[in-house]
Formats: structure tokens, sequence, C-alpha cells
């Protein structure tokens, strides 16, 4: 018998649709996996619950997905995508601030993503390491990343970074992190956390 360890979850689709009718089936899966997510969380996904949701038949469920894991990925996918949107929206609309205000305004931009499915995102990053860990999702987060890295780009002479790749590559990590555990963990001082992030960041990167 393998062990835990050696096991390998495929989490592709089976295929992705490409009709209008399979297009509805299939995110109408992805969708009642994220309801699914949001009110119970991981443990109590199943298949037959998310075809119930659904409103679709096990068998159409897997027509698409081999497996609950790849509907769970699915989800996450959809939802970096969302992420990564909206902050490029963000950036848009700070073009007119300052270097502080734009700081404070994208790091309460981001926060505001995350705390709005906040269990959503709970559901993605604490009860399912396999998605976090594996190289789609790495790949997103990457991608996402790089929307940030490519508007950072464009006030490059403006920063005190001077290795601009790693340093904002490093500095994405640390706000990542902080940005997860404001909007997820501290409800009750969440405004004065993200101002205080915010504003750390911007003494690292303004040291001009």
């Amino acid at each position: 018998m393998a062990s835990k360890q050696s096991q390998v979850i495929d989490l592709a689709p089976k295929k992705r649709p490409k009709q209008s009718r399979s297009q509805a089936s299939f995110e109408a899966v992805v969708e009642a996996c994220a309801r699914l997510l949001r009110g119970g969380g991981y443990d109590t996904l199943t298949t037959n619950l998310i075809a119930e949701v659904a409103g679709v038949g096990i068998a159409t469920l897997y027509e698409y997905f081999p497996n609950k894991e790849a509907i769970v990925a699915a989800v996450a996918e959809q939802t970096v995508a969302r992420m990564a949107t909206r902050l490029a929206e963000s950036f848009d609309a700070a073009q007119a601030l300052d270097d502080r205000e734009a700081t404070h305004f994208w790091i309460a931009c981001l926060v505001e993503i995350v705390s709005d499915d906040a269990f959503l995102y709970r559901a993605l990053i604490d009860h399912y390491p396999e998605i976090r860990d594996s190289k789609a999702w790495k790949l997103l987060r990457q991608q996402l990343h790089q929307v940030a890295l490519g508007r950072a780009a464009s006030i490059a002479d403006r920063l005190g970074l001077d290795d601009f790749e790693r340093d904002s590559h490093l500095i994405a990590i640390m706000g990542e992190r902080a940005i997860l555990d404001i909007a997820l963990n501290r409800a009750h001082d969440r405004e004065a956390m993200t101002a205080r992030l915010g504003e750390l960041l911007y003494r690292i990167i303004r040291t001009r």
C-alpha cells in the first residue's frame, strides 16, 4: 500500500467545457463547491453534496472532475484570478495618489479582498494544504505577485530598492503573510493593523 506522502492527488479537471451548456454545468459545480467551503469548510465536503447543491447529476460532475480536490483547485484558481483582477484595478485607481497614499490604498484593498470572502480563503488556506502546496496554486500566486511587481516596476526609479527584483519579491511574500493574518485573524483591530502595515511597507521601500 502506498504511503499518504507518496500518493499523488490529481488536481486537474478531466476536461474543460467547450459548449455553453457544458460551461454552465462546469461553473455550477465550481460555484457550489465555493458555497459549501464558505458554509461548512473542507471537512464536510463530498462530491455527492457538491453535485446536489450544483443541481447536476454525479455523473456530470465526474465528467469534468476526477475528485473533490480537483474542484477545490478550480475554486482556488478562480479565487486567485479574481484577486489579481481587483489588484490590477486598485493599481489603476491609485495612479493619482502619492507613494505613501498609494501604498496604504493597495494594502487596504488587498485586506478588503480577502476579508470580503474570509470563509472561503480560510478554507482554502487552512484546511487544504495539498492545494496550497500544489504547482498550480504556486503558479497562480506567482502570477498574482507579477501583477504587483509589474506595476511597482513602473515607479522603480523612485523606490529605495538596491536589487529591485529580489527585494520586491521578498516584500511581496512578507506582505502576503501579513495581509492574510490581518484579514482572517484580526477582525477586532483590522483597520489599525492595515494602516500600520501600509506605513511599514511604505517606509521599507521609501528610503531615498
